[in-house]
């Protein structure tokens, strides 16, 4: 009566027992890889939502009578407005969202920005970057004497996204 086992079947068990921890390893390695992948991604979607939400919340409470919209380009627009929401904790700032050179920034200031042209000699403004972009288009609409926008804005670090937002003013 035997009661140990062979060379032979030491050997072949060790063989399958290093088969299946190198299967292990390599899908323990991809799932890493695919969780910094998603993470990175997760992330990319949650500061895009917050940008959402602010662009969204900036133009919602807006003072309609202080918009001031100029078309700088086929596929960018100046958007100059007093609002009452504030990044910088200023008391009803007047924002101004602009694209330069495909990047769209936000810029605060205690008085009415007009003209484009004069945001980089201004020291006094609150300015930060947002996103690139391939396309960033107000629209105004009116219905019944209420005033809406539509404001078309396409990321340019994300694929296939285009965000249209439809903005009924509160003020």
């Amino acid at each position: 009566m035997r009661r140990a086992f062979t060379l032979i079947e030491l050997l072949v068990a060790i063989t399958i027992l290093s088969i299946v921890m190198l299967f292990l390893y390599k899908s323990y390695a991809n799932t890493n890889k695919l969780n910094t992948l998603y993470k990175s991604e997760n992330v990319k979607l949650e500061n895009f939502s917050r940008i959402k939400r602010q662009l969204y919340r900036d133009l919602l409470v807006a003072k309609r009578e202080t918009i001031v919209h100029i078309q700088e380009d086929p596929a960018y627009d100046f958007i100059s407005f007093r609002a009452q929401s504030s990044l910088h904790n200023n008391a009803a700032p007047f924002i101004c969202y602009i694209v330069r050179n495909k990047e769209l920034y936000r810029v605060e200031s205690a008085k009415q920005i007009k003209d484009p042209n004069n945001i980089e000699r201004d020291l006094s403004l609150e300015i930060d970057r947002v996103m690139p972009v391939k396309r960033f288009k107000l629209f105004g609409l009116r219905k019944n004497t209420k005033e809406a926008y539509l404001l078309d804005f396409i990321p340019a670090n994300m694929k296939n996204t285009e965000i249209l937002l439809r903005i009924s003013i509160l003020n």
